[in-house]
C-alpha cells in the first residue's frame, strides 16, 4: 500500500512489561489491535494523493483505514488451519485532552470500522497523541490475546 509521504502510518508493537501485572491477562492465541486515528484540525489540510491530486489529509487517511481493515479481514479469514484467526480491534480518536473509542474495542468488526471511515468528515481540535496512545494501549493490554499492537494513522503534526 503506497501512502502519501505527508501521511505517516506508524505501527508499534507493544510488549507487556514485567511491572504491569495488574494489566496482564491469561494469554490466548490471537491479535489485539488498537488503531489511533488523527482527527485533529491539521488533517483538513490538502496534500497530493497517490494520483497527484490534492485531497485533504483525512480523506487519504480514511482510504488508508479502509485498506487496513480489508487487509486485517483477509488475514483473519485466510488462516492455514481453515478456522478464522481470533482478532480484537478498536478505533481510538482524539478527544482533547485525551482520546475516546470511536469503534468499541472487542471482536474485530470490519463493517463498523469501514462505516466510521466512510462517514468521518470533520477533523478539528488538538493532537493529544501521547494520551491517545495511552488510552489505546490500555485496551490492548487488557486483551487476553497474545499479540498486541497499536497502529497510528497521523500526519505527524502535533499541536499539543
Amino acid at each position: 500500500m503506497k501512502l502519501n509521504s505527508s501521511l505517516a502510518v506508524l505501527t508499534a508493537l507493544l510488549a507487556l512489561s514485567a511491572g504491569s501485572a495488574s494489566l496482564k491477562a491469561a494469554e490466548e492465541e490471537g491479535v489485539a489491535l488498537a488503531i489511533v486515528y488523527d482527527t485533529s484540525g491539521s488533517m483538513k489540510e490538502p496534500v497530493r494523493d497517490k494520483d497527484g491530486q490534492y485531497a485533504p489529509k483525512y480523506i487519504i487517511a480514511n482510504r488508508a483505514l479502509v485498506a487496513i481493515v480489508r487487509q486485517i479481514q483477509s488475514f483473519a479469514t485466510n488462516a492455514a488451519a481453515g478456522a478464522p484467526r481470533r482478532i480484537e480491534a478498536g478505533l481510538f480518536v482524539f478527544d482533547s485532552p485525551a482520546a475516546r473509542e470511536a469503534v468499541k474495542f472487542g471482536p474485530f468488526d470490519p463493517d463498523a470500522l469501514e462505516h466510521w471511515a466512510r462517514r468521518f468528515t470533520s477533523p478539528n481540535g488538538n493532537t493529544p497523541l501521547g494520551n491517545a496512545l495511552n488510552t489505546a494501549a490500555q485496551a490492548v493490554f487488557k486483551s487476553p490475546l497474545s499479540r498486541k499492537h497499536v497502529l497510528v494513522i497521523t500526519d505527524g503534526m502535533s499541536n499539543t
